[in-house]
């Protein structure tokens, strides 16, 4: 039965099995797409001087993939949204809380 006290034990385990699920989904594709010198993310043709690798799975030493630069300067201004999102959260956060 599915009580108020489950409800957020059921809901993190829902939310992190999604995030593993296309962590791992993201790493297969990464396996497929490497042999084939296409980008990850576009799908374009690359030639050898053409492409930049990016962690698209996994932690620190995550599975990189091959990347076109147009897609290697969005994933990068990606990284660095989130970075902001973050401290913006924090900030007010921390406003929320002192106030």
């Amino acid at each position: 039965m599915l009580t108020e006290s489950n409800l957020l034990i059921v809901l993190v385990a829902l939310i992190a099995t999604v995030i593993f699920g296309l962590d791992r989904y993201n790493h297969w594709r990464a396996k497929q797409v490497r042999t084939l010198w296409n980008c990850f993310r576009c799908g374009v043709q690359l030639g050898p001087m053409e492409s930049t690798f990016i962690k698209v799975a996994g932690s620190e030493a995550g599975t990189q993939a091959r990347v076109c630069q147009r897609c290697a300067k969005r994933e990068s201004l990606k990284v660095w949204i989130g970075v902001g999102a973050m401290a913006v959260a924090f900030a007010l956060a921390l406003f929320f809380t002192l106030a």
